[in-house]
């Protein structure tokens, strides 16, 4: 399976990540109401629910940051990168020696 990661997201226009965020959320919605309540829809159940409130450009911010911050890590799908900033199906990862939160 082909996942855009970090190189895959800094090579595309705004446009271009616009339509990658808007495309999952199109896809976690359709899971989730087809699944009619159903566990089988956990992660887009998550995507939905817990980025309800977040813009597009948001995401895109977000995950600009994440990769300009962390260039070691472009190797990141960006769809782990979203899971860790805004949902709890996927916590932040805790600093080598830190605690969880």
């Amino acid at each position: 399976a082909f996942l855009w990661n970090g190189e895959n997201w800094r090579q595309v226009s705004e446009d271009g990540k616009a339509g990658y965020i808007f495309g999952m959320g199109n896809l976690a919605d359709f899971e989730v109401a087809a699944s009619q309540g159903r566990k089988e829809a956990c992660i887009s159940g998550a995507f939905v629910q817990d980025l309800k409130s977040t813009t597009v450009m948001q995401i895109i911010q977000a995950v600009d940051k994440f990769y300009q911050n962390n260039p070691k890590k472009l190797d990141t799908p960006v769809i782990e990168v979203i899971l860790r900033q805004y949902t709890n199906i996927c916590p932040p990862e805790t600093p080598k020696g830190g605690m969880k939160r």
